[in-house]
């Protein structure tokens, strides 16, 4: 059993050994593309990202334990946001 999974093994190499210029040349072109679309796109896709929240639920069943005012904390986050892309 083990010489079969070794035999299996072995083979499996040698076919991506004979096919090394196929592999080689898709990492190239995936690369490159990559490369591309990364220096291409517009930066107002980069830039912009959007914050959804809703506010809680007055009639909680738990109360709760967040003393900051939900703008001061979407503020904070907005800013840590935009402080990254710079």
């Amino acid at each position: 059993m083990t010489e079969l999974r070794m035999s299996m093994f072995s083979k499996s190499l040698n076919n991506l050994y004979r096919r090394k210029g196929l592999i080689v040349s898709v990492f190239v072109v995936v690369s490159l593309l990559a490369l591309y679309l990364a220096t291409t796109l517009p930066e107002s896709i980069v830039k912009h990202a959007h914050c959804c929240y809703a506010p809680e639920n007055p009639t909680a069943f738990v109360a709760s334990t967040v003393t900051i005012d939900l703008n001061e904390t979407m503020q904070s986050i907005v800013q840590e946001i935009l402080s990254r892309i710079v």
